[in-house]
C-alpha cells in the first residue's frame, strides 16, 4: 500500500489536525482490509507510540486501530501491546487521564486475552494483568470497574492454574467494590470474587483479627444477601455455591456462610430462593460424602451426625403454619434432605450466638436494604430450627430467652418471632421447655 508510509510519517507532524487526519485515513485502510500482515504490524507499532500523543482524539484513534489490527497478528505481538497498555493504565499515578480511553485500553487488553488465550501464561503476562486489573478495579470510573471485574473472571477461565498466585491479591482489591453505590458494580464484584475464591482466594473469607467485624468479607456478603437488587442477591448465591461446594476449605465455611444461605432460601424472588435451596441440597450431599464413616464398631470411630436421632418420615409433623402463608416459601414445600439437616445441625452452635446478638441489635439498619436486621436474624433462626428439628432442644432455653425480648418489639419483629415459636412447637413438646 503506497499511501501507508505517507500517513505514518504524518503521525509525527506537529499540527494536531494533520495527525488526526492521518489517523482517520489509517483507520479507513484497516477497515478496507487491504494491508498485508507486515504492513499492519508496522501500522501497529506506529499507533502504539500514538498512545502518548498529546491529543485525546489522536490517542483514541491509535487505540482503536491497534484493537482492530491485533487479532490478525501472531502471538509475538503481545510483547509490544501489553507493555504499552500497562504503561498507560497499570501504573500509579495513571498516565491516561481520560476515563473513556482508560476503558478502551482495558478492552484492548481483554482482546489480547481473547485472541491469544493460551499465550498469556506461557509468556509470563499473568503479573502484567495483576497490576493492570488492580489499578482498573480501584479506578473511580464505574464502567472501568465493571470491565475489570469481567476481565478477572475471564483470566480465571483461561489460566486456572497460574491465576492462583494472584487470586488473593486480586480478591482483596475486588472486596473494595462490593459495597459500591452502583448495583451493577456490586453484582460484577460479587461474581468476580466468586470466581477468585474458586481459583485460590478462599482465604479472603477467613476471620482476621485486624479487621473490624463490620469490615470482614463475611459481613459484607451478609449485607449483599439483603441487597434490594435481585441480581446482587442472585450473584451472592452463586458465590456461596462456589465457596461451599468448589473449594477444599468448604467445611470451614459452614459456620461463616450457612446463615447467608438460610436467609436466601427465604428470598421473596423465586429465582433466588430456588437457587439457594438447590445449593443447600448440594451442600448436604457433599457433607454426607465428606463425613462418610461406615465402621460398624461405634467404639472405634467418632460419633457422627448419622448417630443423631431424626423424625422418621411417617412421624414428620405437618408444616402448615397459622403464623405465615407457607406457599410464599418454596422451602416449606418439602422436608429438607437428610444431608442439609445434618450440615445445619452440625454448624448451628457456631453461629447461633450471632443470631441472638442481632435479634436485639440497637442498630437495625442494613446498607442497600430496607430489611430490618432483627427481622432477618429471626428469619435465619426459624430456618435453622426448621432444619435441625428436634435437635434444637439443646438451644431451646436461649432461643426462648431471645424470643421473650423480641415479642416486645415492633410488628414485623413480632411476626417473625411467632413463626419461630410455631416451628419450634412443631418439633418439641411443652415439657421439653
Amino acid at each position: 500500500m503506497e499511501l501507508l508510509p505517507k500517513y505514518l510519517n504524518e503521525l509525527t507532524d506537529a499540527p494536531r489536525p494533520k495527525r488526526l487526519q492521518a489517523y482517520n485515513k489509517l483507520f479507513e485502510l484497516c477497515m478496507e482490509r487491504k494491508l498485508s500482515e507486515p504492513e499492519e504490524f508496522e501500522l501497529l507499532r506506529s499507533c502504539l507510540r500514538g498512545f502518548e500523543d498529546s491529543a485525546e482524539r489522536c490517542r483514541e484513534h491509535a487505540i482503536l486501530i491497534v484493537t482492530d489490527v491485533i487479532i490478525r497478528q501472531p502471538p509475538s505481538v503481545l510483547d509490544w501491546v501489553l507493555p504499552a497498555v500497562v504503561t498507560r493504565i497499570g501504573v500509579s499515578p495513571v498516565l491516561e487521564d481520560s476515563e473513556e480511553l482508560r476503558l478502551l485500553l482495558l478492552r484492548l487488553a481483554v482482546v489480547c486475552m481473547k485472541s491469544f488465550p493460551h499465550e498469556i501464561g506461557p509468556r509470563n503476562y499473568i503479573d502484567f494483568f495483576q497490576v493492570l486489573l488492580e489499578n482498573c478495579i480501584l479506578d473511580p470510573f464505574p464502567e472501568l470497574k465493571k470491565e475489570a471485574c469481567r476481565a478477572c473472571v475471564y483470566l480465571c477461565e483461561i489460566e486456572p492454574v497460574q491465576v492462583k498466585h494472584i487470586a488473593l491479591p486480586l480478591a482483596k482489591v475486588v472486596k473494595s467494590c462490593l459495597l459500591h453505590k452502583h448495583s451493577v458494580v456490586r453484582t460484577e464484584a460479587v461474581r468476580t470474587l466468586a470466581s477468585l475464591i474458586q481459583h485460590g482466594a478462599a482465604e479472603i473469607l477467613a476471620d482476621s483479627r485486624e479487621e473490624q467485624e463490620n469490615r470482614t468479607t463475611v459481613y459484607t456478603l451478609f449485607v449483599l444477601a439483603n441487597d434490594h437488587v435481585e441480581a446482587v442477591r442472585a450473584s451472592v448465591v452463586d458465590l456461596l455455591s462456589r465457596a461451599l461446594l468448589d473449594t477444599t476449605e468448604r467445611q470451614d465455611q459452614h459456620r461463616r456462610l450457612l446463615p447467608h444461605l438460610l436467609l436466601l432460601m427465604t428470598d421473596r424472588h423465586k429465582i433466588v430462593s430456588k437457587k439457594a435451596i438447590s445449593v443447600m441440597e448440594d451442600v448436604g450431599k457433599l457433607y454426607l460424602l465428606d463425613n462418610e464413616d461406615n465402621s460398624i464398631d461405634i467404639t472405634k470411630r467418632r460419633v457422627t451426625m448419622k448417630d443423631i436421632e431424626w423424625y422418621g418420615d411417617e412421624e414428620y409433623p405437618d408444616m402448615k403454619l397459622s403464623t405465615v402463608d407457607t406457599s410464599l416459601y418454596d422451602v416449606f414445600q418439602m422436608r429438607p434432605s437428610l444431608g442439609s439437616r445434618y450440615v445445619v445441625a452440625e454448624s448451628l452452635r457456631t453461629f447461633i450466638e450471632r443470631i441472638f446478638t442481632d435479634i436485639t441489635a440497637i442498630d437495625w439498619v442494613i446498607p442497600f436494604s430496607s430489611n430490618n436486621r432483627r427481622v432477618i436474624a429471626l428469619r435465619i433462626l426459624w430456618m435453622s430450627i426448621y432444619h435441625v428439628e428436634k435437635s434444637v432442644v439443646q438451644f431451646v432455653e436461649h432461643i426462648l430467652g431471645a424470643l421473650y425480648k423480641s415479642l416486645g418489639d415492633n410488628q414485623d419483629v413480632v411476626q417473625e418471632s411467632l413463626i419461630c415459636l410455631e416451628i419450634l412447637g412443631k418439633f418439641l413438646t411443652p415439657d421439653q421447655y
